[in-house]
């Protein structure tokens, strides 16, 4: 009876821990079969020697085998449960729904009544500013009231502080999408959510059965967890084949085409609040296919620094001292995780040391301190990820192990399987049987892309923001690079190099010190020009020019400007130009013949005639 019992509760556990075993796929794989192939002769070997026991009568060494694979048996269900929460919690980190909520904003202060007007986004397959926004007016019977309808958000928000509607319907994120836009930055502290409505739907960025024993591309994106806009968008490339990677940090305030927004320019920070819309608006500047991503928010990098124990980073002296009218010294300060100044600042001093997980999230987000901005935070962001990187390596115990699973759990999301997450095992084991003791991680060919700043009008929003261009041979280099380690391209080999004794090579980051190509062109202001040299710079840029006469009598007439002097233009000084098709100038005419004013010099007159006139 005993035999029985022993074989059968053996056969049923190693059943499970088989079936257990066989979930970590691409996993030492040589390493399961071994213990498998073990464990299944023993119980064989179990099996055989139980029958000859009872047939020759030795009992005593029938219990005691028996005894032995009883033993075994919590020893595999045990195995089983540790690998089934371990398989569970990579389950939990992918994403196959995401919740998308829609605002009724409204004013500080004020209420929706039936008289009230309400802005709406006319794109029908806007959800949130749309989709969403039908189902709240349902959901809070608003079906009385008047429903603008409204092109982009930008003149939404403005028509909304001006007051000319008393609410409007907004992604959650709209604190995001309007930052560092001068005129909204006081406007946005004065909104309140009066409704909300939220609504799961699939996630637009879902994964591919891609294997991770091919060259693959991994979107990192960081968000703050109160505001959720893409504070850190990284792009990393690796080869499996030849152990190389790269590393390209995409300025947060880039001013590209964005999407999901109708392809409007904006920053491209303002894309991650849905990672489909980051992603194809990544490609969509790149050329390069984003196979997966990894979204961790505030909290989570400050939980995953503090389960390694810290990271060692050498600190990057800051510039100024100040930061956001804060005197932070010689040393560097910022808001904690909770974006909390006073009491709850975090201080850290220049120089190699350990970080716990807030000082991190501090060095990764500072900019203000430091004098190039935006590139020093890419700078110290890269500084981090290669700390973590080489602090991951030394996880020991499998209590670690869960632990880190765990925070990533809670605050972590990817596009990745299960099977392909448990692949990166394997690439990790890679890295870390290629890592040398005096180069403790593995390499990393870093990229540099070289910008310059923009102060764009936004003529919906009627004000200014800050953004930033980039140089597009940079930006050229760049893309090479990844598609060169993707195995896309092939490397152009370096030919010739100057260096000395006393200044030993160092290869120079890709896209750094390139500052040439095509740039977003800003509208100048032709106010003082002829309209034939207006009307030339136009046609340049392929954009149609209509003039109009301004006459004496009329509110733009000057009697200073010379006859054929434009002193008005339909497009706002600073406008992106690119997105310009038409222009109208306004010029002075002289003419007693005021119905039939003469015609504007055209550029094709010879100069002779203009020198007579």
């Amino acid at each position: 009876m005993v035999y029985l019992v022993a074989l059968i509760s053996y056969a049923v556990a190693l059943g499970f821990f088989t079936h257990s075993l066989l979930l970590l796929k691409d996993v030492e794989t040589l390493i399961r079969i071994l213990v498998l192939v073990f464990f299944y002769i023993v119980g064989f070997t179990y099996f055989i020697l139980g029958l000859v026991c009872l047939f020759s009568k030795r009992y005593l060494a029938l219990m005691c085998f028996s005894i032995f694979m009883i033993l075994l048996v919590p020893v595999f269900s045990l195995g089983s449960s540790f690998i089934n929460r371990i398989y569970d919690e990579l389950g939990g980190l992918n994403t196959n729904r995401v919740t998308i909520t829609t605002n009724l904003i409204v004013l500080n202060g004020s209420e929706i009544d039936e008289a009230s007007r309400i802005g709406m986004i006319a794109d029908e397959e806007d959800i949130a500013g749309h989709v969403l926004a039908l189902r709240l007016i349902e959901a809070e019977a608003l079906s009385a009231n008047e429903i603008i309808l409204f092109d982009d958000y930008f003149e939404m928000i403005a028509d909304l502080a001006e007051g000319k509607i008393e609410g409007a319907f907004f992604p959650s994120n709209y604190r995001a999408m309007f930052g560092n836009i001068e005129s909204l930055e006081e406007i946005i502290e004065n909104l309140n959510v009066l409704f909300d409505y939220s609504m799961e739907f699939d996630n637009d960025a879902l994964g591919n059965d891609r294997t991770l024993t091919e060259p693959f591309t991994v979107l990192i994106v960081g968000v703050d967890a109160n505001i959720p806009n893409g504070n850190v968008l990284m792009l990393l490339t690796y080869n499996p084949q030849t152990l190389a990677a790269t590393m390209f940090s995409i300025p947060r305030d880039l001013y590209v085409q964005i999407t999901c927004f109708n392809n409007n320019f904006q920053k491209i920070n303002s894309s991650a609040s849905r990672m489909g819309c980051a992603i194809d608006t990544i490609e969509k500047l790149m050329g390069i296919p984003i196979d997966f991503y990894v979204k961790i928010d505030f909290f989570g990098f400050v939980d995953l620094v503090e389960a390694l124990g810290g990271v060692t980073v050498d600190v990057e002296a800051p510039d100024f001292r100040m930061n956001k009218g804060h005197d932070c010294g010689d040393r560097l300060c910022e808001q904690d995780s909770k974006r909390r100044w006073g009491e709850h600042t975090v201080w850290i001093t220049p120089g190699e040391q350990r970080l716990n997980g807030e000082q991190a999230l501090a060095y990764a987000r500072n900019r203000y301190q430091f004098r190039d901005g935006d590139a020093a935070r890419n700078r110290h962001q890269q500084q981090l990820i290669m700390a973590i990187a080489s602090e991951a390596r030394n996880l020991r115990s499998i209590s670690d192990v869960v632990d880190i699973l765990n925070i990533l759990g809670q605050n972590i999301d990817t596009n990745m399987s299960t099977n392909q997450i448990l692949s990166l095992y394997n690439v990790g084991m890679g890295i870390i049987r290629n890592m040398r003791d005096d180069n403790p991680v593995f390499a990393v060919e870093r990229m540099v892309l070289e910008v310059y700043d923009l102060r764009v009008f936004l003529p919906r929003a009627r004000s200014h923001t800050w953004a930033l261009g980039y140089f597009q041979d940079s930006l050229d280099e760049i893309i090479q690079g990844k598609k060169v380690n993707l195995g896309l391209a092939e490397r152009e080999l370096i030919k010739t190099i100057d260096f000395s004794v006393n200044n030993p090579f160092e290869p120079r980051p890709l896209g750094r010190g390139l500052r040439s190509g095509d740039r977003l062109e800003l509208m100048p202001s032709l106010t003082g020009q002829s309209a034939y040299q207006a009307e030339a710079w136009a046609r340049a840029r392929g954009i149609d020019v209509t003039i109009q006469h301004v006459n004496p009598g009329d509110s733009l007439y000057n009697p200073n400007a010379a006859n054929g002097t434009v002193v008005g233009q339909s497009i706002h000084q600073n406008e992106l130009v690119i997105i310009q098709t038409r222009l109208t100038i306004q010029v002075i005419n002289r003419s007693s013949n005021v119905n039939n004013p003469p015609p504007v010099q055209s550029e094709t007159e010879p100069e002779e005639q203009n020198s007579e006139e």
